[in-house]
């Protein structure tokens, strides 16, 4: 559904959330018991268009860290 409203020139983006269980969602959104809620679709005007340009990489060893076999951080690529 995203991919088909961006193709129409809208704004989309899949939203969900840890609340997606229980009785006052079905309520809401009057589900049946064997319905399923995964998440909703925002829909609107998309915003001023960004640069395409490449982003700088980061130095992966400023954020990036190792686990060694017993569970301590180390710097990556030592």
């Amino acid at each position: 559904m995203t991919l088909a409203a961006h193709q129409l020139g809208l704004g989309a983006i899949w939203k969900s959330a840890p609340f997606h269980e229980g009785v006052a969602i079905q309520k809401v959104l009057d589900l049946s018991p064997d319905d399923v809620f995964l998440g909703w679709v925002n829909l609107g005007q998309r915003g001023p268009e960004r640069g395409t340009g490449l982003r700088p990489r980061p130095d992966i060893g400023e954020v990036a860290r190792r686990l060694a076999v017993d569970g301590t951080p180390a710097p990556y690529g030592s």
